[in-house]
């Protein structure tokens, strides 16, 4: 093995653990900044331009669709989109999407605890990264995070700016019909669609097209080039 692969696995294993620690302190202290795998994309974009529209996905991609399906709703998006659930098995994310036009600004994925999947309790995890402008494509945000079986969450998608305006508006965001809930899909249950910066408002019928990625992070993230 040559240096220059010994230094590049050296590097790969620092990061993971530097990964696990950042989701030991999600889970005990409540709330995370940029991980370092987001700072690695963050890093590798140009300023003033978005981060990857996709992060890579070294597992299973679960897509939330549920039935009754909306489709695109042109109009206002609020200042945040959530679902709220029951983990039916323990299970690890690696990053967290949403399906939509999404203007280019930063977002955070704000993961609650909840008492019964339709009401948040307190902040767990936030992640924060800039994506946008990519058109009505998946945009994920790197987010490495432990569900508990049989314990109740909710995952927030939102502005970091808290506006409103965060989405192009004559497109709209894909959105499903929460009399179509619950929904079993995956490791999860969905039990509720929630609005609003801080996930409180439950007076919708809507709920956004998330998606996770469950398994490690990508190796390729992980990836460092040594001269």
């Amino acid at each position: 093995m040559t240096l220059k692969s010994v230094v590049r696995f050296a590097l790969i294993a620092c990061a993971i653990v530097l990964s696990t620690v950042a989701a030991v302190d999600a889970n005990e202290a409540g709330i995370v900044g940029n991980s370092p795998v987001q700072a690695a994309i963050n890093a590798s974009t140009p300023p003033g331009t978005s981060d990857r529209a996709e992060v890579p996905c070294a597992g299973t991609r679960h897509d939330f669709a549920t039935p009754n399906h909306a489709g695109q709703l042109p109009g206002g998006v609020g200042t945040g989109r959530a679902i709220g659930f029951q983990a039916d098995s323990t299970f690890d994310i690696s990053s967290v999407g949403i399906l939509g036009p999404l203007l280019n600004r930063p977002f955070d994925v704000v993961i609650y605890d909840s008492p019964d999947g339709h009401s948040a309790g307190s902040v767990l995890s936030i992640t924060t990264a800039t994506v946008g402008d990519e058109g009505f494509v998946w945009y994920d945000i790197a987010v490495s995070f432990t569900f508990t079986a049989g314990n109740f969450y909710v995952v927030n998608w939102r502005p970091t700016d808290g506006q409103d305006a965060w989405a192009d508006e004559t497109t709209g965001l894909d959105y499903f019909e929460d009399f179509g809930l619950p929904a079993t899909i995956g490791p999860i249950t969905i039990l509720e669609g929630i609005e609003g910066f801080d996930a409180t408002n439950i007076d919708n019928s809507l709920h956004p097209h998330l998606r996770v990625c469950e398994g490690p992070i990508p190796v390729e993230l992980m990836s460092f080039d040594v001269e």
